[in-house]
């Protein structure tokens, strides 16, 4: 089964769950520690970029995770998606960024 998942999507996985659960630096870790592991064109850098994003917001660093979430809407534009989902949610985290921030 691992090898159908794969150590990215663990990694991924343990990173949002640390995150539900409060544990934003662990969280941080694993959302960096996979950005290192992935290639420039990889999908898996606008996941890392999203939850870093949400970690930074929910420490009340809105300047920071305003970064990040810009940084998520530059590479969907790269990489286009039927599923426009992360985009709206992105969209919506700038707006509490800038009221907050």
């Amino acid at each position: 089964m691992k090898k159908e998942i794969g150590d990215e999507t663990n990694i991924k996985v343990l990173g949002n769950v640390l995150k539900d659960m409060g544990l934003y630096d662990k969280a941080l870790q694993c959302y960096e520690k996979l950005l290192k592991q992935s290639k420039p064109n990889d999908l898996a850098i606008l996941s890392c970029y999203y939850g870093i994003g949400q970690v930074m917001q929910l420490k009340g660093d809105y300047g920071g995770s305003l970064w990040y979430f810009e940084k998520v809407l530059d590479l969907e534009s790269k990489f286009p998606s039927k599923d426009k989902m992360i985009s709206g949610l992105t969209h919506n985290y700038i707006g509490i960024a800038y009221h907050y921030g």
